[in-house]
């Protein structure tokens, strides 16, 4: 997970967690038990590259979270700071009902396993019908942060 800030610029790739790697490791080792009649060979094969392919995934899935003096960039999506609201916050306590029951449908939303904090951020264009950006982040104490800043 690559993180680098300064006041105004931030960084981080939003890796998946360790339960994500943990079940990527089950999930090969039931591939290979599958695979058992086939031979040790086919066996040990079916697992490397079960767990190779999973864990590729979990990387080429991360996104990266960028912040400039100008933009506020989440995976592909990009949105000027003079846009943006207030930033939030949301803990661990709240997670499951900022992603569920209170979850506004027109946001916009990006979500990372294994992570267990998010920011949620205002959008203040009234010609835009987000609401909000609600996106996974490891250190959104930071996010937020910089963004409140401007």
């Amino acid at each position: 997970m690559a993180k680098s800030f300064s006041p105004n610029r931030y960084r981080e790739l939003a890796l998946p967690g360790p339960s994500y790697f943990f079940i990527g490791t089950l999930i090969a080792a039931s591939a290979a038990l599958v695979a058992f009649p086939l031979g040790d060979l086919v066996v040990i094969l079916t697992g490397i590259f079960t767990l190779v392919t999973w864990t590729l995934l979990g990387l080429l899935t991360a996104k990266t979270i960028t912040i400039d003096e100008q933009n506020l960039k989440v995976g592909k999506a990009v949105i000027p700071r003079s846009q943006l609201g207030l930033a939030e916050v949301i803990g661990k306590e709240s997670l499951m009902q900022q992603r569920g029951p209170k979850l506004n449908s027109l946001a916009y939303v990006q979500f990372q396993s294994g992570v267990q904090t998010m920011v949620k951020v205002e959008i203040t264009d009234q010609n835009d019908p987000t609401p909000y950006w609600l996106f996974s982040s490891r250190q959104p104490e930071i996010v937020a942060g910089i963004l409140n800043k401007s």
